[in-house]
């Protein structure tokens, strides 16, 4: 399960693959690069056992953006190879970031 204290950790890198900020993810903004940015988020949450409601809350939106940005999530996953890859690229970062973490806290 993916913990709540990696969430900003997350955001900024999602950020940085999607070569925005953790404001544009975090906000209203309704860009398709950044709506994208923030698709992949709630897809490696929801996937990592966080609930919709939960994901919701984080971005100060409701389940049902999460549930609609998940589905488009799996559209554009499909569908569009820099999506694709941009996604891939930021699964392996994400876990390699809480591993190390968890590895440095039982020595």
């Amino acid at each position: 399960m993916f913990k709540e204290d990696k969430f900003e950790y997350l955001v900024e890198e999602a950020a940085k693959l999607n070569k925005t900020n953790t404001k544009n993810i975090m906000s209203t903004n309704r860009q398709r690069f950044i709506v994208g940015a923030r698709n992949m988020v709630y897809a490696f949450l929801l996937e990592n056992h966080w609930g919709c409601t939960k994901i919701g809350r984080a971005f100060g939106k409701n389940h049902a953006s999460v549930i609609h940005g998940c589905r488009n999530h799996e559209n554009d996953y499909k569908t569009f190879d820099y999506y694709r890859k941009t996604y891939d690229n930021l699964v392996p970062v994400s876990y390699t970031h809480l591993r190390a973490h968890e590895t440095s806290l039982h020595l």
